[in-house]
């Protein structure tokens, strides 16, 4: 299981990537035609069949060069949340590969994801983010030259970075992750629990019990089964043609009485 730090990083720290984060999808999509950098990786966290996984490619001069990704392991442990953020590990390690590495721009679809690597208050998953600013300064400390800003990149509008991290993504909850030896050192060990996603499940198993219990208290003991249906013969037994036929039938208490008969003096000779 994760556990929460008290503090996250100290007053004077600073986010060494910037963000940007566009006002809408379109205008997302013009810019992410426009963006200059010489290599842009796009990641993606997907949950299928119960399973998570994270992923992400690396594109330099418009060709693809590398992909990499993880599974997690099952969604009851794991996020899609906790899946972005690994997919920006992986990317970073993408980038640890290349040479001469300078102008950087990283796609993440998932807006959470993004504000999270600026955060300095502990939140959930904040392992996940601890690694990935560790990682960071790792890289950039083999890329001194190396500026880099995450974007928000929305998914399925047809940007192709993304579109390409997605379906590694559902690779890897599906069908594994990538070698052993090609993933960084601290991605080849277990990722510890969520707190949030086993919180989540242990809602959801109450609720299926609570469930439960609701409907087995709705079936009739034997007693009032054989009650019910008594009332039901009685009810079709009583019926008559007449009341089947009348869809709003008089009440009794208004029904029209049977005239009484007049007077002797009254009556027509």
């Amino acid at each position: 299981m994760e556990t929460l730090t008290a503090v996250q990083h100290g007053p004077r720290w600073l986010p060494a990537a910037r963000i940007h984060i566009a006002e809408n999808k379109t205008k997302a999509q013009e810019e992410d035609k426009q963006e200059g950098a010489e290599i842009r990786v796009y990641l993606d966290g997907s949950g299928i069949d119960g399973m998570v996984g994270g992923a992400a490619v690396l594109y330099r001069d418009g060709e693809k060069r590398g992909s990499l990704r993880l599974q997690l392991g099952k969604a009851k442990h794991h996020t899609v949340y906790e899946g972005e953020g690994v997919g920006m590990i992986l990317g970073l390690e993408l980038i640890r590969r290349e040479q001469n590495v300078t102008g950087v721009s990283m796609g993440v679809d998932n807006q959470a994801a993004i504000t999270a690597t600026q955060l300095m208050r502990p939140a959930p998953g904040h392992h996940i983010w601890d690694l990935f600013h560790k990682r960071l300064a790792m890289v950039m400390g083999r890329h001194r030259e190396m500026e880099m800003t995450i974007r928000w990149t929305p998914g399925h509008v047809g940007i192709e970075g993304n579109e390409a991290a997605d379906e590694e993504a559902k690779k890897a909850a599906q069908e594994g992750s990538s070698p052993m030896a090609e993933l960084p050192a601290p991605l080849r060990k277990k990722l510890p629990y969520s707190r949030s996603a086993v919180k989540q499940e242990y809602m959801q198993k109450i609720k299926d019990k609570a469930q439960q219990v609701w409907e087995i208290a709705q079936v009739p003991k034997d007693g009032q089964v054989r009650r019910h249906h008594a009332i039901q013969d009685v009810r079709e037994t009583s019926a008559t043609p007449a009341m089947e036929t009348c869809k709003h039938p008089v009440p009794a208490t208004h029904r029209t009485r049977p005239a009484s008969k007049a007077p002797a003096s009254d009556r027509p000779g």
